[in-house]
């Protein structure tokens, strides 16, 4: 029957003779495939982190895209809402410039002021 080193104790001037203990061959087949499984198992694990770290990263970048893109879309709406307001504004002054006169002046004024107002904001 073969047999294996028993393990050694502590290393040191008071270790005594090495000893040799008897194993049983269907254990040791035993031992040597389970081994192998924990062995796989532990490698299955260090891919799964790999992957999640990977994946982790790629959701930074995405979520760094995403906050670009809705940073481009309000700078949009502003300019939009001052373009609107300026349009507003000279389409008031020259329809109703003659009926309404100095009051007309005033709002169309006011919305000029806001459309600048909106152009700035979106910078």
């Amino acid at each position: 029957m073969p047999t294996v080193p028993a393990p050694a104790s502590r290393p040191g001037p008071q270790a005594g003779p090495q000893l040799e203990t008897p194993v049983d061959p269907q254990l040791a087949v035993k031992a040597t495939v389970a081994h192998q499984k924990l062995t796989k198992s532990a490698d299955k694990l260090v891919e799964s982190a790999d992957q999640q770290t990977d994946s982790a990263d790629r959701r930074t970048e995405l979520a760094s895209d995403r906050t670009t893109l809705a940073a481009e879309r309000t700078y949009a709406a502003w300019v939009r809402t001052g373009l609107a307001a300026l349009a507003t504004a000279l389409a008031l002054r020259r329809l109703l410039e003659a009926a309404i006169g100095a009051r007309l002046a005033l709002v169309a004024v006011l919305l000029i002021a806001f459309a600048e107002f909106c152009f700035t904001a979106g910078f």
